[in-house]
């Protein structure tokens, strides 16, 4: 599926996803334009693994509006927590919002 570019809010969003996952670069470059994402020819490029599938989906979900990745896949998969948190921003980013994370009790709290 060739996406073309309605608004800056669905692209920039997946594209951030995309490019933030520490998936292939060169591989996601060939797919990644400057107006439009080809998709399925990304998802075709190569041998994913479950959790860069899951990545790669999330943001065509959040470039359509449509349901291939839902966040409670992306809640139930063992992802790693940079992914997991990835995936929350750029969804944020979607929305127009910003979100903060809160340190856990496995977080140290950051100090200036």
């Amino acid at each position: 599926m060739l996406t073309s570019m309605t608004e800056a809010t669905e692209y920039l969003p997946a594209v951030y996803l995309l490019n933030m996952s520490h998936l292939d670069t060169d591989v996601v470059r060939k797919y990644v334009h400057d107006r439009w994402i080809d998709f399925d020819g990304l998802l075709a490029a190569r041998g994913w693994s479950t959790t860069e599938e899951l990545v790669i989906r999330a943001a065509q979900s959040i470039w359509s509006g449509k349901r291939e990745c839902g966040i409670g896949e992306a809640c139930l998969e063992r992802l790693s927590d940079h992914h997991f948190r990835t995936i929350l921003e750029a969804m944020a980013m979607r929305r127009n919002m910003q979100i903060t994370f809160l340190p856990t009790t496995e977080e140290p709290a950051q100090t200036s």
